[in-house]
């Protein structure tokens, strides 16, 4: 509309430029911010320090998924179980520990995502984990095979080609916080 009330008009080579110009740099800042997110990655900053409670076939895909990915946002750190399940069910991966002490394995251990992921885990386990963990900066995500215990505001995301159902989601984290607070 500027260039229909305008007298002086602009050519069509400035247009054609101008959005050329615009295309890339589009393209090499996000290059850049890609890589810029990848170096400081390498350094534990911006990676989600995650832990899988129960341990089944779907518990394995999962941690399986976390650690192919070598530039990935996602750090397994290890497995809370149940108090049903006996300790030699998980072989080749590091027990945190039980599910009774997990806001002090989520504070020690410094978890960011818990991943419930275990059918033998009962509501009211889940229920005390969601409890336990209030007011701790945590996501608490559960597989759908229990779809009934979606308590407050829930999303179903995907997770490697796994669906996974967030319990709790954090107001402002990643990006989002750094642009809040900067």
């Amino acid at each position: 509309i500027f260039f229909l009330y305008h007298k002086n008009e602009y050519s069509r080579w400035v247009m054609i430029l101008s959005h050329t110009m615009g295309v890339i740099l589009l393209f090499v800042v996000r290059l850049a911010v890609q890589r810029f997110k990848e170096a400081i990655q390498q350094y534990g900053i911006g990676v989600s320090r995650v832990a899988v409670v129960g341990f089944n076939t779907t518990a394995k895909q999962l941690i399986r998924a976390i650690q192919a990915r070598e530039h990935s946002s996602y750090k397994f750190i290890g497995v809370i179980l149940g108090e049903q399940l006996p300790l030699q069910q998980i072989p080749h991966h590091r027990m945190l520990g039980k599910i009774a002490e997990v806001r002090s394995l989520v504070q020690k251990y410094r978890i960011h995502e818990l991943f419930i992921t275990s059918p033998a885990i009962s509501h009211a386990e889940i229920l005390q984990i969601v409890h336990d963990c209030e007011g701790l900066s945590l996501q608490i995500h559960v597989l759908p095979d229990l779809y009934e215990v979606m308590i407050g505001r829930t999303r179903v995301t995907e997770f490697d080609g796994i669906p996974v159902v967030k319990l709790k989601e954090l107001p402002l984290q990643g990006w989002r916080a750094l642009f809040k607070r900067g």
